[in-house]
């Protein structure tokens, strides 16, 4: 069983929100009525124990790598600007996240 879930359902399933396979176009699918606006939302799926499980469609971003761009900046107060004096790039997986 595939379902969509977000803010416009509380995060709850709801079989108002389950998606249904259509052979003929091989996606699934489903009719809803929102208002306008923009909406986070997420497809989950069902397993038979009743277990939802978001990274079967969604995928998984658990070890997916980072780079943080650091800038070290001075404001010379007299000269009245300011100067980059360093620049660092670390990456998530050297930091063991």
């Amino acid at each position: 069983e595939v379902y969509i879930i977000g803010g416009f359902n509380n995060f709850e399933l709801n079989k108002e929100y389950q998606l249904e396979f259509d052979e003929q176009s091989n996606i699934w699918k489903t009719r809803l009525l929102l208002k306008q606006g923009i909406y986070n939302y997420l497809f989950v799926t069902k397993n038979k124990e009743g277990v939802l499980d978001a990274s079967s469609i969604n995928g998984s971003f658990l070890n997916t790598e980072n780079a943080y761009q650091i800038l070290f900046h001075y404001k010379d107060f007299d000269l009245n600007y300011d100067r980059v004096i360093g620049y660092e790039k670390i990456y998530s997986s050297d930091l063991g996240l």
